[in-house]
């Protein structure tokens, strides 16, 4: 209450949401009183690829060769997938390469070929876009999701940013 006292406290300002449970946030720093507009029209996401199914996750060989990681950024990373190499085995490869994706083995739950391989950006943005070259492996990746920026309007104005975080508006 002693913060109340002052003029200084009653100019804090906090954020009430009318949807808090899709959005919320927390007022750091000075901020003029007021009512703001915010329209969350698309929320940045990862690039993510999926692979075409097996029939097992650590039984079924998928071919051998390489798997090129690249990234729109620039940064590349080959990985090398050895003869008899299984689904968790390439998984574990492009996790071990630190190649700024990461890869984990899914069971779909269908009947036929019911594991697959999803491959997905470490960071959300367009900067994070990858394409996946599976050379000579059995593996044919389908681009699920593509990434993109946040992209929202604040007060009639155009914001965009890599990731779903605004520190400075």
């Amino acid at each position: 209450a002693s913060g109340l006292s002052r003029p200084a406290g009653f100019t804090r300002m906090a954020v009430d949401s009318s949807h808090p449970d899709i959005l919320d946030g927390l007022v750091d720093g000075a901020a003029s009183p007021g009512t703001y507009e915010l329209e969350v029209r698309g929320l940045a996401l990862q690039d993510k690829h999926l692979d075409v199914g097996f029939p097992a996750a650590d039984k079924t060989p998928v071919g051998f060769g390489f798997l090129v990681v690249e990234q729109a950024d620039g940064g590349d990373a080959e990985i090398v997938i050895e003869p008899g190499a299984t689904l968790s085995d390439v998984a574990s490869r492009i996790n071990d390469a630190h190649a700024g994706v990461r890869a984990s083995v899914i069971n779909t739950g269908f009947a036929e070929d019911p594991f697959r391989l999803l491959v997905a950006s470490e960071a959300t943005g367009e900067a994070a876009r990858l394409r996946l070259d599976a050379d000579t492996t059995f593996l044919d990746f389908d681009k699920i999701k593509t990434g993109r920026n946040l992209d929202v309007r604040f007060e009639d104005g155009e914001v965009t940013r890599a990731d779903n975080k605004l520190h400075d508006l």
